[in-house]
């Protein structure tokens, strides 16, 4: 296979096996992390590690394709849905809303792209005049919290305006409601086999009881489909909706603008769910139903719609609050021998109450669909993981090995506190500015144990070449020479590849697999793509698609230069009956039990000469 130096998530390849490595890691300077965040300090991210190979493939699309970042989305066979998102790059702060998130940036059209043919369809939602003035604008939202249950599409709340031409004060605003579109029917409305869109989409309001009030102050409920910025997924026939916020008006202030000052003044409101809800849908019915009852117990003597109705349903804390991460399917640790489902929150923002305040979270939460959720370990327990690499919504999936009972978390590009520099030197910045690279989060779930790594791409001639961290920044289709690169990854659409999830079984990947599509995103030209000043220096949507692939890797070749041999077991023997205590990453200790020993030596001997470049 042609292997190209191409190391970031711009390259057309990049990919992720890491042994052991013999170059240092990318060096910390002296400056300090962001004291605002949930620690002043952040955990040592590895080199080395991930026993697979992750590779990304551009794939080429014409220069005036799509260009999207923040849509819901969804895949029915060969074609790619957009529903939503914004049509330019990451918002501002100042002056004005209506400069932050002016209307026209909102997608209001539903796009299809045909994978096979490389065609595009698309439809302004605006033609289907059955459709109210406020179903047109939920549709036309962005940042929603979105999942794909066969044929529908589920989408909850999302952050968009409303009748901005006639009441610019409220225009902005979290949706309060259930959307649930029936895939054929969105496609056949598009390419005019259908006669409208409303019969594809049922509006489901939210229950009442949970408040529903547009001046709730903070620390209240918003209503209960009334989200941005959270995670939605099904886990064991439940739609789990996991932390994320609710914000009522604009992100501007009074303030001078070239023309002038804002014609109106804002009073944002924002909520932050703090917690997670669950529901579960019954399509038999026209219009689909939801029942917001949790798969808990409740209050058998309670009336519905009361707080002790929901209290069994709900669960709110301070570093709940979380909003614009990560959150990823996860195998969680055995309960009566068998494993089950859950999910895990990424790093995340906003901190608060002082002195963090405004800054990132940097422990794991842990969502378990029996009891309420967790922080990975405490805050001060020496083997807790500190995250600030990669912490923004970003393409993501889970890589689940149930012989290591390990979950790796794989995060591509994104933003972060902590983040690389073109000389390979760590740094830390309180702008959050852009990443290219490929990182992944594991947990041993036997073990509670967590070290976050940098993926890198697989091992050529040069072993030194394999352990290279560039910002590789290469022109997407259509682009001529001379190009200034970007860097991808935050808000990109991803589109598991046929068969697959975002959980994805490691166990039983044996080749080079496809496992996911990428496509669109925030990309900027700069790794500070959002200065101080509040201005969005330059990024733009992008209209870039890839390939995700992950091989296996061999965990054995410890210097990584495509053999198992003395080398390799040299190494591990210098390291022997040591203990690895948890939080800490060892090359040697092979099967991540603890300790360097004869099972780690026996598991090289079965590799031995058997590794190579492809895994």
């Amino acid at each position: 296979m042609l292997k190209m130096k191409l190391h970031s998530f711009t390259g057309y390849l990049l990919s992720g096996f890491m042994g052991a490595t013999t170059l240092a890691a990318p060096q910390a300077t002296e400056q300090k992390p962001y004291l605002n965040n949930e620690t002043d300090y952040v955990s040592e991210v590895y080199y080395q590690g991930a026993p697979f190979w992750l590779e990304i493939e551009e794939v080429s699309m014409e220069s005036d394709a799509l260009r999207i970042q923040s849509p819901a989305t969804a895949q029915l066979g060969n074609k790619l849905i957009f529903v939503g998102g914004k049509v330019t790059g990451f918002h501002g702060f100042v002056p004005c809303p209506d400069d932050t998130f002016p209307p026209a940036d909102f997608n209001k059209s539903i796009h299809i792209y045909d994978t096979d043919t490389e065609t595009w369809m698309s439809r302004l939602i605006t033609e289907d005049k059955t459709l109210t003035s406020m179903d047109i604008s939920e549709l036309s939202a962005m940042n929603f919290l979105h999942t794909q249950d066969g044929d529908h599409l589920i989408i909850v709340g999302g952050y968009g305006l409303h009748d901005f031409d006639i009441d610019p004060i409220n225009a902005y605003r979290t949706f309060k409601r259930l959307k649930v579109m029936n895939l054929p029917g969105v496609i056949a409305w598009v390419e005019g086999t259908a006669n409208t869109l409303s019969a594809a989409v049922d509006f489901i309001d939210s229950p009442e009881g949970w408040g529903c009030s547009d001046d709730t102050p903070d620390g209240e409920d918003p209503c209960f489909f009334q989200l941005t910025g959270g995670e939605l997924m099904k886990v064991d026939g439940v739609f789990w909706m996991l932390v994320g916020q609710s914000y009522t008006n604009g992100y501007g202030t009074k303030v001078a603008n070239s023309e002038g000052p804002c014609p109106h003044t804002l009073s944002s409101i924002q909520i932050y769910a703090r917690g997670f809800r669950g529901f579960t849908l019954d399509y038999s019915q026209s219009p689909t139903t939801a029942d917001p009852s949790f798969w808990r117990e409740q209050e058998p003597d309670a009336e519905p719609g009361s707080d002790e109705y929901y209290a069994n349903q709900t669960w709110k804390s301070d570093w709940g609050r979380r909003r614009d991460l990560n959150v990823l399917e996860a195998m969680l640790p055995k309960e009566k021998d068998v494993h089950i489902e859950g999910a895990v929150a990424l790093s995340g923002v906003f901190t608060l109450p002082a002195p963090h305040q405004d800054g990132a979270w940097t422990i794991p939460a842990i969502f378990h669909p029996d009891k309420n959720p967790e922080q990975s370990r405490t805050i001060d327990d020496p083997a807790a993981l500190h995250q600030g690499f990669n912490i923004y919504d970003s393409p993501a999936f889970t890589l689940w090995s149930a012989e290591n009972q390990t979950n790796w978390f794989v995060v591509l590009g994104g933003i972060g506190y902590q983040n690389i520099d073109e000389n390979d030197n760590m740094y830390w910045s309180s702008s959050f500015d852009y990443s290219n690279h490929a990182h992944t989060v594991r947990w041993d779930v036997n073990r509670n144990d967590w070290t976050q790594h940098l993926l890198q791409h697989p091992a050529s001639d040069d072993p030194e070449d394999a352990y290279e961290v560039m910002l590789a920044q290469y022109p997407p289709s259509g682009e001529e020479l001379p190009f200034q690169g970007n860097y991808n990854g935050t808000e990109t659409c991803y589109f598991p590849a046929p068969g697959f999830g975002e959980l994805i079984d490691l166990d039983a990947i044996t080749e080079r697999t496809h496992v996911a599509t990428l496509y669109g995103g925030i990309a900027s030209p700069t790794q500070a793509g959002t200065k101080v000043d509040g201005t969005a220096n330059g990024t733009f949507a992008s209209n870039r698609m890839f390939k995700v692939y992950v091989s296996p890797g061999c965990i054995a070749d410890i210097n990584q230069d495509g053999q198992v041999n003395g080398f390799d077991i040299g190494t591990l023997l210098a390291e022997w009956n040591n203990t690895v205590p948890l939080g800490v990453f060892n090359k040697s200790d092979l099967n991540r039990d603890g300790i360097v020993n004869g099972e780690d030596l026996g598991l090289m001997l079965d590799a031995w000469g058997k590794c190579n470049e492809d895994g």
